[in-house]
């Protein structure tokens, strides 16, 4: 069906073909930023209860997304300063 959609679609002229692409990034802005304001808002309604909630659960999605970048970025630091001492080490 979506491949039989995309050759109408690309028989069309570039105008409408333009609209349509459009239509269809400003379509999918919507639902994100959509998402994006109903986890604010479910954010800024946390009740100290349901904050306690969370916190006894342990670590949100985000937070261990967050740790495990904030460890990839440390290691990558380290790795880069063993690699320069290495090479300081082999020009002397």
């Amino acid at each position: 069906m979506i491949h039989r959609y995309i050759h109408h679609l690309k028989q069309k002229p570039e105008h409408h073909r333009k609209r349509i692409a459009f239509g269809a990034s400003v379509g999918l802005t919507l639902v994100i930023v959509f998402f994006w304001f109903v986890g604010i808002s479910s954010g800024l309604l946390a009740t100290p209860e349901r904050l306690a909630d969370s916190e006894s659960s342990g670590p949100s999605l985000f937070g261990s997304l967050k740790n495990a970048f904030g460890e990839f970025g440390s290691s990558i630091s380290e790795q880069t300063a063993n690699v320069k001492s290495a090479i300081e080490a082999i020009g002397k």
